[in-house]
């Protein structure tokens, strides 16, 4: 076998072991809590049923865009990003 193949086997054999100890640390450690995966569940019911129902909603603020939304934006603690028609990020 060729020092190549061999250092690509091992190298395989490294990205496999990483993968099962985080696993394995994930689980030991308990998922984390909030939203897991995209839309809170594995039935993307976008309800987290720890969360209060809420009363009302105001606008806490708005912008004008160049275009429409085309993907849900990305919300990071008070930084919104979403990508417009022509590739801005708004």
């Amino acid at each position: 076998m060729s020092l190549r193949k061999s250092a690509l086997r091992l190298g395989a054999a490294a990205v496999v072991l990483g993968v099962l100890l985080a696993s394995a640390a994930f689980v030991a450690l308990g998922a984390p809590t909030g939203w897991p995966t995209y839309q809170h569940d594995a039935g993307r019911s976008a309800a987290d049923p720890d969360t209060p129902p809420v009363a009302s909603l105001t606008a806490g603020w708005s912008t004008q865009l160049d275009a429409r939304l085309h993907a849900q934006p990305l919300v990071l603690g008070t930084l919104i990003a979403g990508q417009g028609r022509h590739c801005s990020l708004v």
